[in-house]
């Protein structure tokens, strides 16, 4: 969605700054133009610039997992790793039949899998959050209405994903003020299952 030459400056400013990888997208194909077709094009053109930069892609375990796992295996993706759209523990089948799929074509690139910190069970929140994301709305209310804190309905998807296999996630929708002391409580209920 913006000029080549603002990506490959972005991808400089990047490894300026200290950072050692960048996810590269491909965009909607609504509003502006893309710079280029596809995502695997904008990572050849920014590795040729920023050589030192680790590149990664996109997948989605909501979709069929035979064809994110193709768009991982052609021959131009060129990422060392990849994020996943947000999972939660509401979503195991479809974690797992995307890990099937992964895991028999044995590809060499790293998932890291979407965790969304649901910061509440408010109704209109979820329902504005799903026009974006798959939301379990359902399984999230049940969440909180059984008491459990925002922390620890996060921790149980974290659990959940180490129980299939998984070992590296990331998370979205921390609070950027205290994210540190949720991340860490996270952690101590992580380190305590």
């Amino acid at each position: 969605k913006h000029p080549l030459d603002y990506c490959l400056m972005h991808a400089d400013r990047a490894l300026s700054n200290g950072h050692e990888a960048l996810v590269v997208l491909g965009g909607d194909r609504t509003g502006p133009a893309r710079c280029v077709a596809h995502a695997c094009e904008l990572r050849e053109r920014v590795r040729a610039r920023v050589p030192g930069l680790a590149l990664g892609g996109w997948a989605n375990p909501h979709r069929d997992p035979k064809a994110q796992v193709d768009f991982l295996e052609e021959r131009g993706f060129t990422g060392e790793f990849f994020l996943t759209q947000v999972v939660s523990h509401h979503d195991l089948p479809a974690v797992e039949a995307f890990l099937k799929e992964l895991r028999a074509r044995e590809l060499p690139v790293s998932p890291l899998f979407g965790v969304f910190f649901y910061r509440s069970a408010k109704l209109k929140t979820l329902e504005r959050l799903a026009k974006y994301l798959p939301i379990p709305i359902e399984g999230i209310s049940r969440d909180f209405e059984s008491g459990r804190s925002a922390v620890e309905v996060c921790a149980n998807t974290i659990a959940s994903l180490r129980d299939l296999g998984v070992n590296q996630v990331y998370l979205s929708n921390l609070p950027f003020l205290i994210a540190p002391k949720r991340l860490s409580e996270i952690e101590e209920l992580l380190g305590s299952s």
